[in-house]
């Protein structure tokens, strides 16, 4: 479910609905039995497995999939439930939500739950000053965009023949069933105004990421740091108007996309992405100059029209990584 405009307070009420429907089970893998399509039994309650649960249970089975799909589906049955017995009295925790299994997660596994973020979050000074811009909450994860009241700026360019103007804020992820840590971002969203309605055309983030499952977080410092991070995003914006680009051609562009690997080994572009940010790029020349702006700009636009949400995050964090 995806919401926008609300307040912490209707968070934590969707939050807590959907808590009502989860619960974690203390058990042992002997206490498990695999069945298939139908779901694998826990202390004899049936749950369902989705792609990642069932890709879970395998990682906790030490049993990688390469090697099950080698087999008749009887036998990968068979397997699975040898090997749930030799773990036998191996403990761990069954995350479930109604008759759903999401995730297993070891005895010593550190919680990080949605409403324990959501309830930090409202105890952050001056928090107030900032209104819930997007809500997004799934089995899988959660994620808050909040975003600073009366906060829009200009940093003086045109697109278009209209002054092109900014509001910041910082965003909240977490995942209840381990995809990925608590993740606090900056990011900047540029506002277009049509029929004077405001609409979010591009966003990019800048992470500060905790490390280890083990790490306590402060979210009152991470959001400190973000805070001051902002403030330098709009110094860094317009810097980029006064850096010409010469000649946008694929040249240019391949040299581009090495230097974005060299600063984020983790990022790779495909031929089509290229493509896409170069298209994107010759729109957005046609509405202002040849520059790093423009360029800011086309990546940014490439993320706005991703549907996969999980590219669409990683553009959006290239971008912050493209400008910091």
């Amino acid at each position: 479910m995806e919401k926008t405009e609300l307040t912490l307070e209707d968070v934590k009420k969707t939050i807590v609905t959907e808590d009502k429907k989860c619960k974690d089970i203390t058990a042992t893998f002997g206490d498990m039995e695999f069945l298939g399509e139908e779901g694998i039994k826990i202390k004899k309650s049936l749950y369902k497995l989705n792609a990642y649960s069932l890709s879970n249970l395998l990682y906790k089975l030490q049993i990688q999939r390469k090697t099950l799909d080698k087999f008749s589906e009887s036998f990968q049955h068979t397997m699975i439930n040898e090997r749930l017995k030799q773990l036998g009295t191996d403990g761990c925790i069954a995350r479930v939500k109604n008759d759903r299994l999401r995730v297993l997660v070891s005895p010593n596994y550190v919680k990080s739950d949605n409403i324990d973020i959501v309830n930090q979050l409202s105890t952050v000074d001056l928090i107030d000053e900032y209104f819930v811009k997007r809500f997004n909450l799934d089995d899988f994860s959660m994620k808050i965009d909040l975003v600073k009241n009366d906060g829009r700026r200009s940093v003086g360019i045109m697109t278009d023949g209209k002054l092109d103007e900014f509001e910041h804020g910082f965003s909240a992820s977490n995942s209840e069933v381990g995809l990925y840590s608590l993740d606090l971002s900056s990011f900047l969203y540029r506002l277009i105004c049509t029929n004077g309605a405001v609409a979010k055309d591009s966003i990019f983030s800048i992470n500060q990421r905790h490390y280890g499952r083990n790490a306590q977080i402060n979210i009152q410092d991470r959001f400190n740091l973000l805070k001051e991070s902002s403030a330098k995003l709009f110094d860094k914006l317009g810097s980029l108007k006064d850096s010409p680009i010469e000649n946008a051609d694929n040249d240019f562009f391949e040299s581009f996309f090495k230097e974005l690997r060299k600063k984020n080994k983790s990022f790779y572009a495909s031929k089509e992405l290229r493509e896409k940010v170069t298209n994107n790029y010759n729109i957005e020349s046609q509405l202002t100059e040849n520059n790093y702006y423009t360029l800011f700009n086309a990546i940014t636009r490439t993320a706005r029209d991703e549907q996969n949400v999980d590219k669409k995050f990683e553009l959006e964090s290239l971008a912050g990584t493209f400008l910091s």
